[in-house]
């Protein structure tokens, strides 16, 4: 798809992904010329001036791409020439990057992107230059909350920055950036001006006349995402609407990297009493998790967001008789077995711990403990 960068956004079909525009410095003479045309709800990608569709895929650019570019021109083909960085998908794109601090991998990065274009840009199968794949997404695995915003708006300043320099050099072919979510737009249209085109990356086979559009997600939300009880249903509220007015079904997904350290993300039982309200239980461990719903169209589309929570050990019934009271350490128990000094005479069941494995090299530790009446 299409999209103006400057201005108000809008969509047009066109490639496996969703697309915007800056305007190009003077062309210069090359085997080709690439521009986008037209208006808001209406542009159009051209090649030497005859209206061009992209159907295929972004292919990483390095010394090795010249036969690529060799054989694709033989067969009448374009390329996307893509340009990895970290972290996202792609060979040597995994892996975290600081783009605040990191100045040199930035340097290294623009002059090795640099170079090939200067390489490449007369070359009659380049169609455009791709900037980044699934970074601003990807940027989640490294960090959270104010960091991770912090790492997306300098990550996409970076790519404004590489940009600028292509442009310079390459006044033929249009520079873009691929994301796997359109939450990215928001930091590319907040820092990178200078991008001709926003991508987001779709898969699909075969003909695609007729493909319906994804559904749009909204950003999960609970009562207190700073305390979701562990072990609880809760309720999420996350709507999503879809451009045909497909009828959509929900997934939710936790994702623990943060917890236990698990790259992956595990779908949940849920359900959906309507307009978007989900029902489903939070992970029994506490800790920082991440919360994704997925709308499905029901045709191969789907739209997601994500949220961060906090889960928090559930409340208890009735009354801490232990809180604010001493606590001792076994060596300091008055009775050998764990007796508890709550101040209260009563007799009844109590709970013995017997701990065999230190959690630090410090000793046995509890995060909170509470005893109950």
């Amino acid at each position: 798809m299409l999209t103006r960068m400057r201005g108000t956004v809008a969509t047009a079909a066109l490639l496996a992904g969703a697309v915007t525009l800056v305007p190009a410095g003077p062309a210069r003479a090359a085997s080709s010329v690439v521009k986008v045309t037209g208006s808001q709800g209406n542009w159009q990608l051209t090649v030497n001036g005859s209206p061009y569709v992209v159907k295929g895929v972004t292919w990483g650019t390095d010394g090795s791409s010249a036969r690529l570019f060799a054989a694709a021109g033989a067969n009448n083909i374009k390329v996307v020439a893509g340009f990895w960085l970290q972290p996202g998908g792609g060979p040597g794109s995994g892996g975290c990057t600081n783009y605040v601090a990191d100045t040199t991998y930035k340097n290294n990065m623009l002059a090795e992107f640099t170079k090939w274009v200067q390489t490449y840009r007369d070359n009659p199968a380049v169609l455009m230059w791709n900037v980044g794949n699934e970074s601003v997404l990807g940027l989640q695995n490294c960090s959270s909350g104010t960091e991770l915003e912090n790492q997306r708006n300098a990550y996409t300043g970076f790519v404004n920055d590489v940009a600028k320099a292509i442009h310079r050099m390459d006044a033929n072919h249009p520079v873009i950036s691929t994301d796997a979510w359109v939450g990215a737009w928001t930091y590319y249209k907040r820092n990178s001006p200078d991008l001709d085109l926003y991508a987001v990356k779709r898969a699909y086979g075969g003909d695609t006349a007729g493909d319906h559009l994804p559904p749009t997600a909204s950003v999960p939300s609970v009562a207190d995402p700073g305390a979701v009880p562990a072990g609880k249903e809760i309720t999420v509220q996350a709507p999503a609407t879809d451009p045909e007015g497909d009828q959509l079904a929900y997934e939710v997904l936790w994702g623990g990297k943060y917890v236990d350290g698990g790259g992956g993300l595990v779908s949940a039982p849920s359900t959906n009493p309507g307009n978007g309200t989900l029902k489903v239980t939070a992970p029994a461990k506490t800790g920082a998790w991440k919360l994704y719903v997925k709308a499905k169209d029901g045709r191969g589309n789907v739209g997601v967001e994500q949220h961060s929570v906090k889960v928090v050990p559930p409340p208890v019934s009735g009354t801490n008789v232990a809180l604010n009271r001493p606590t001792t350490a076994s060596t300091f128990q008055n009775d050998g077995y764990g007796g508890c000094p709550c101040g209260i005479s009563a007799s009844g069941r109590y709970v013995r711990l017997e701990l065999n494995q230190r959690g630090t090299g410090y000793g046995y530790s509890l995060f909170r403990f509470g005893v109950y009446a």
